[in-house]
């Protein structure tokens, strides 16, 4: 079912307009497929649960993703992940 998810994920944001930056190492609020992948890997990684919504902003000139995620309690979290680090920042709920 994750793998489902994740390639709906993919299709939907490979469709975007937002899918693609037009400048290399300048912050926006576009993200490749690939590091959409990676920031859902991260924040996999940071907290198991269902990937329910995912977000991207821009703070202090980073891109930032914001993935939320919902444990098999139910409980919500987010995971923010800095893309061009490939890191989490914090999880939080």
């Amino acid at each position: 079912m994750r793998g489902l998810a994740l390639s709906v994920l993919v299709a939907a944001l490979s469709a975007s307009p937002y899918a693609l930056s037009a400048e290399k190492g300048k912050a926006t609020r576009h993200l490749t497929a690939d590091q959409a992948i990676s920031c859902i890997k991260q924040a996999s990684s940071a907290k198991a649960g269902s990937i329910t919504k995912m977000e991207i902003s821009v703070d202090d000139g980073r891109n930032i993703c914001e993935v939320h995620i919902e444990d098999a309690k139910g409980k919500n979290f987010q995971a923010h992940v800095d893309v061009a680090a490939n890191k989490v920042l914090r999880v939080k709920d």
